[in-house]
């Protein structure tokens, strides 16, 4: 009697190991993937090769061109908030 309750015991408590484990292994895909998306950012920005000093200048040069945009197009709202007072 006492060696079935300790047998379910211990499948129980087997039981509960293996879907801590499965948490535990899809909370660590889940900070993985994360994880490399951060390094696709990092990546990106390291311009180790003759082609991604290319890639990194055209990314300037396209992130320069939208922020000149950005900067005119606050400066004709601006300019047109102005004009009406």
């Amino acid at each position: 009697m006492l060696g079935v309750i300790v047998m379910d015991l211990i499948v129980l408590a087997w039981a509960r190991l293996r879907e801590g484990a499965n948490v535990g292994r899809q909370q660590f895909e889940m900070v993985k993937n994360r994880a490399a998306e951060g390094l696709d950012d990092v990546g990106a920005r390291l311009a180790l090769t003759a082609e991604g000093r290319e890639e990194s200048a055209e990314r300037a040069k396209v992130k320069a061109e939208a922020e000149a945009q950005a900067a005119s197009e606050r400066k004709q709202r601006m300019d047109e908030r102005l004009k009406d007072y």
